[in-house]
């Protein structure tokens, strides 16, 4: 989403943020004690997270990066990154690692994962439709700090099939839940580039 209105991030200074490898090594060595990042902590938790945290090493090996987006990001001036998430996310194990091999290309972007739970002044000013829905990439200036656009918190595949989900009573969770990450399996991190491209275009 294009951010039209004139919008800044705010308390972004005093809010802790984690580059991706330190992201990664936190939520192992909660795990390592049996916890997650977050307010709330249960043993199904604990299982989703480790999960997320085998889907995310697989696609830091094997996503490919888009060749127009790959150059869009290398010319883009300084800016900063920022990804609202936590470690038991699912969709934030499939998104965040593309995000983060797109913004190590170029050292102009400043990229950091804030979890969500810890920083709830910051994720409340980037709700969607009054939701703390994540992953939630927030592109924002490097300098002032204006919000140039965001994403998140799924590609438009799955917000459609989200739709689906609430309208029908006969899909149960985990149906809706094997239906996304197979597809998650299939696009192979392509149609977040698509979006990404996109978006960042027509800044």
């Amino acid at each position: 989403m294009l951010v039209e209105e004139v919008k800044t991030v705010v308390g972004l200074e005093s809010a802790k943020g984690h580059h991706y490898q330190d992201f990664k090594n936190l939520v192992n060595e909660l795990l390592d004690k049996g916890l997650v990042t977050g307010s709330n902590q249960s043993e199904g938790l604990v299982e989703i997270t480790k999960l997320n945290q085998q889907r995310a090493k697989k696609w830091d090996k094997i996503v490919k990066l888009n060749e127009e987006l790959t150059g869009l990001i290398q010319s883009l001036p300084a800016q900063k990154w920022i990804v609202l998430s936590e470690g038991w996310c699912g969709d934030g194990a499939q998104n965040i690692p593309v995000i983060a091999k797109l913004a190590a290309l170029n050292h102009n972007i400043d990229f950091k994962i804030y979890l969500r739970d810890d920083n709830p002044s910051l994720m409340d000013q980037f709700l969607s439709n009054g939701s703390r829905s994540i992953p939630k990439l927030i592109i924002a200036d490097a300098k002032d700090l204006s919000v140039k656009a965001e994403w998140g918190s799924r590609p438009a595949p799955l917000m459609e099939l989200l739709k689906a989900y609430k309208a029908d009573d006969t899909i149960s969770k985990d149906m809706f839940n094997h239906d996304v990450h197979a597809w998650y399996a299939k696009d192979k991190g392509q149609t977040i580039q698509k979006e990404l491209l996109a978006l960042i275009s027509a800044i």
